[in-house]
């Protein structure tokens, strides 16, 4: 979106209805819904909401998805792929004839919306285990909820962690209970790639935030791509191996590219 704006030679209009304002988040969002579901089916960490809600919809069907789910459940996997790219001609289809019906939904008033949502809510958490208690539950955490939006806290992290919490404990149990090596975590390639993706997602806000000119806007993607090929190095896979060795070349290349220009400012 902020490429956008900075390419069109309509900025100003941004935010008034200009076009490209409107396709360009919207195009970017569909992009990132492929990416979100081959993490999901490959490793089993959903990229985004909808995905987690995939993943929580699998798992209560006894089905973990991972890097042997094509194998064990090849009819639900190929089932997947088929459904998405035969939706892609649907949602054509259907919005060309259909978008102009699909508007009069914003004409229809919050508060009937909201209780409408509120309803089959309450009706699908009632029909998981046919206790009332559930649907208290879902009234407290949506409370947290309301408070947290307002807070600026961002929800797709709690969803995730509700959706992957049990999975995560039961994981950890079990790599505790098979070695007792407190660095167990951080000498296997895996989960150290994983730890270092984590803490560098964490920095990436503030990567965001900082200006261009800054050292720190300047080394943080070259570090990164060095640092992530740590872990692929270790991993002894000819193929990793050469993916280490060209994210250590390209981040060499940017990392003295920009040194040199913080050298001659």
């Amino acid at each position: 979106m902020i490429k956008q704006k900075k390419a069109s030679p309509n900025r100003s209009n941004f935010g008034k209805g200009e076009y490209d304002g409107v396709i360009a988040p919207e195009a970017a969002n569909n992009a990132t819904a492929g990416g979100a579901l081959i993490m999901m089916m490959a490793l089993g960490i959903p990229g985004d909401i909808v995905t987690a809600v995939m993943l929580g919809a699998l798992m209560i069907h006894n089905i973990i998805p991972g890097p042997t789910f094509i194998q064990d459940e090849p009819l639900l996997a190929y089932g997947v792929f088929i459904a998405f790219f035969v939706a892609h001609f649907f949602m054509v289809g259907l919005q060309a004839f259909s978008l102009r019906i699909f508007l009069l939904v914003t004409k229809i008033p919050m508060y009937v919306l909201a209780s409408v949502i509120l309803a089959y809510c309450a009706i699908g958490v009632f029909a998981l285990h046919n206790i009332v208690f559930d649907i208290w539950v879902m009234f407290f955490f949506g409370v947290i909820g309301y408070f947290m939006k307002k807070l600026g806290f961002p929800l797709a992290p709690m969803i995730l962690g509700v959706v992957l919490g049990k999975l995560a404990e039961l994981n950890l149990a079990r790599a505790t209970g098979i070695s007792d090596d407190m660095l167990l975590f951080i000498s296997r390639p895996w989960s150290l790639f994983f730890l270092l993706m984590a803490v560098i997602s964490v920095i990436f806000p503030f990567y965001q935030e900082a200006k261009k000119e800054t050292l720190f806007a300047k080394l943080y993607v070259p570090v990164s791509m060095i640092v992530l090929s740590l872990p692929l190095f270790l991993m002894g896979s000819p193929v990793r191996m050469i993916v280490a060795v060209i994210l250590v070349l390209t981040g060499a290349y940017f990392l003295y590219k920009r040194t040199s220009s913080l050298k001659a400012t």
